[in-house]
């Protein structure tokens, strides 16, 4: 169980296991969709990962994001 499901939590039916390597920075690049706005939101950090949701909660500002109208094409300046 995660703080995401609710109290039965969610079946595993696979796990996948890999050998470990150095990680010489981590980064975070998500896109979710924003019900209010009805828009793409597209979010990046150089201080995320794995760790988004403690970034998000505790230094907000450290997380850029972009929102996409869908009945518009994306612009060169947002990384199209």
């Amino acid at each position: 169980m995660t703080y995401q499901t609710d109290a039965n939590g969610q079946p595993v039916n696979q796990i996948l296991v890999e050998a470990a390597t150095d990680i010489g920075k981590e980064l975070y690049l998500g896109a979710v969709v924003d019900r209010s706005s009805r828009r793409v939101v597209f979010m990046a950090s150089t201080e995320g990962g794995v760790e988004i949701e403690k970034v998000a909660e505790e230094t907000p500002h450290l997380i850029h994001k972009v929102a996409l109208d869908s009945a518009d094409r994306p612009m060169p300046y947002q990384g199209a």
